[in-house]
């Protein structure tokens, strides 16, 4: 007993906590991003059109201040008009910045989504998808892609123009009055250590709200399909309690962030205010020394330097927080990956499986690396065409088996040959393509019934109509006007369960795949559709090996072999005459308490 509890010990927690990083952002993730906009070309080219922005402004200005200067009855059409050519240059080319800049985010939104979706689906269901909470994974795709729509490119440019605008602004202070630039160095210098102390906290508590907003959203994505069980059993008041305490863990983190948010916004107010007063007290000790443009001159654009350092420690405080969720969505394009879709020898294997014979040799498997082995040295033969149906108490390992078929867990020890090829020297795409699996829970999708019972529009709509008759289901499409084409609600809410099921059955007879795999698929079914059923695949799918997880004994007492399990191992294997003629064998045991 105690070895049992040591064992269970070793096992780590069924989900996996979010994995967060500490301290600055990699140089890496920025690299990234940048690559994922366009590369060093469309920085160049968005640095062209900013520097042109930025001059065609000041060349207003300027242009202005000469014009206060020399004011002729004769020139003030042609001052004018060369004023408003800078204002059109200038707004000609914020048009294409605009449109440059909006076709980057697009696209680097675009790339980072669909590299997270490709990864998701290639990431291994045992190991990934049944570990990681949907809450993390809804996280990553609406908050943290939002940060990346919304902040990433914008920073990032503002970052860049308020650069321009700063070295700009220098140059024209300098050029009117160089001691005006005293103040800039001790600024730069009290801007960067406040911004430096400011940024280490607030990325670590952006990381850290963003991590307690996964548990709410897990939560709502388990209690919403489980509205009307919660109700019944009258648990609303403590989900609420369970809500409220998730949204408040997130909303302590997002008040602290705004504390230290308004910090920063008053440190930096404090040091433009140091930076006008001594500009004001400059001009007003040396006011003979410039003329009134020059003054104006001066302080606009004194204002301005101070402005766009002031906002630039703020945009690159901005960039820094949209960075954090682009390196969290980076976490997701890197997920550990199944097996290669396709393989060298796939295209060796053009008529493969042409029999539909299934052999497991010393097979042994686990769910993941840290459990413990459920399938356990586990050898039988199932001969092309044959009707097996496997039985077994609850956790005997029957639904493991299709799981191994299908390679969604790898083999520990041994291998699984189809038609003497041994599975996992084959392409998963080739694999998969080839079998066919009723599954215990139908999936359905939104969309027609026509739709989801052919989804590749492989078959006529006679074809459809033609299987749904043999198994007594084509009352769906006599009772709706619109037939197939009627519509079916996401998960197919507006049927009930054994309609869904009915609907998954439909779908594998028109494969016609030579390997046919019904897990409990009838459960949720009365005896006599079950029995058209059955019928119907022995006629329709005469040709195709056909594996049955047996619900009830019944279903499969006319197969040509049984396979029982118990623990993960084969306990027996013959044809049920056989079995049943053995009084001590587990099948005999489990059809005497099936009272038929």
């Amino acid at each position: 007993m105690q070895k049992k509890l040591l064992n269970l010990g070793k096992i780590k927690k069924i989900t996996k906590e979010e994995v967060q990083e500490k301290g600055k952002v990699k140089m890496s993730v920025y690299k990234d991003f940048l690559l994922k906009i366009g590369g060093i070309c469309t920085i160049i080219i968005m640095l062209t059109l900013m520097i042109i922005m930025d001059l065609s402004r000041s060349a207003q200005d300027l242009w202005l201040g000469y014009w206060t200067e020399h004011q002729e009855q004769s020139k003030n059409m042609l001052y004018f008009i060369i004023f408003s050519l800078f204002g059109v240059v200038g707004c000609a080319f914020t048009f294409c910045k605009l449109k440059v800049q909006s076709n980057c985010n697009i696209r680097a939104s675009r790339t980072i989504h669909k590299e997270m979706v490709e990864s998701l689906i290639r990431a291994p269901i045992s190991t990934f998808h049944e570990t990681v909470p949907k809450g993390q994974i809804l996280n990553r795709f609406s908050s943290d892609i939002n940060s990346i729509d919304r902040g990433g490119m914008d920073s990032f440019l503002n970052i860049l123009s308020t650069a321009i605008s700063f070295v700009t602004c220098i140059g024209i202070c300098a050029y009117y009055e160089i001691y005006s630039l005293l103040t800039i160095p001790p600024i730069l210098f009290l801007g960067q250590k406040i911004s430096t102390f400011y940024r280490n906290s607030s990325r670590e508590l952006q990381r850290m709200e963003s991590g307690k907003r996964s548990p709410v959203l897990n939560l709502c994505n388990e209690v919403i399909p489980g509205t009307t069980m919660i109700r019944a059993f009258g648990f609303q008041q403590k989900y609420l309690s369970l809500f409220h305490e998730k949204v408040d863990e997130h909303l302590k983190l997002r008040i602290i962030t705004n504390g230290c948010n308004q910090w920063y916004d008053m440190n930096l107010d404090l040091i433009s205010f140091s930076f006008v007063a001594f500009l004001i007290t400059f001009t007003i000790l040396f006011k003979d020394k410039f003329s009134a443009s020059a003054v104006a001159i001066i302080y606009t654009y004194c204002d301005k330097m101070k402005t766009s350092l002031i906002s630039g420690l703020h945009t690159l405080t901005s960039f820094e927080s949209s960075m954090i969720g682009y390196e969290r969505c980076l976490e997701y394009t890197k997920c550990p990956s199944e097996a290669p879709v396709k393989h060298i020898l796939d295209d060796s294997l053009k008529n493969w499986p042409s029999n539909g014979k299934i052999e497991f040799i010393n097979f042994s498997v686990k769910y993941r690396p840290d459990t413990e082995i459920v399938l356990k040295d586990m050898s039988f033969k199932i001969q092309g065409k044959e009707k097996v149906g496997i039985v077994g108490r609850t956790g005997s390992g029957k639904s493991t088996i299709t799981l191994c078929l299908f390679r969604i867990l790898e083999a520990t020890e041994g291998k699984i040959m189809i038609d003497d090829v041994d599975i996992s020297s084959v392409g998963l795409n080739k694999l998969r393509n080839n079998l066919t699996i009723i599954p215990q829970d139908p999936a359905l999708m939104e969309g027609t019934l026509r739709y989801n019972i052919d989804p590749l529009e492989r078959c006529t709509d006679s074809a459809i109509i033609n299987v749904m008759e043999k198994i007594g289901f084509d009352y769906i499409v006599k009772r709706n006007h619109e037939g197939l084409n009627q519509e079916i609600a996401e998960g197919g809410s507006n049927l009930s369960v054994g309609e869904k099921q009915l609907i998954c059955i439909t779908r594998a007879i028109l494969r016609k795949s030579k390997i046919i795999i019904m897990d409990e698929a009838t459960a949720s079914i009365d005896y006599k559709t079950e029995e058209m059923i059955q019928k119907a695949v022995s006629e329709l799918l005469n040709d195709s090996t056909f594996i049955t997880i047996a619900h009830r004994i019944k279903t499969i007492i006319n197969y040509d072999k049984i396979l029982t399990l118990d623990s993960g191992r084969v306990v027996d294997f013959d044809s049920p005459k056989n079995l049943l003629n053995d009084k001590t064998s587990l099948f005999y045991e489990l059809y005497s308490k099936s009272n038929l």
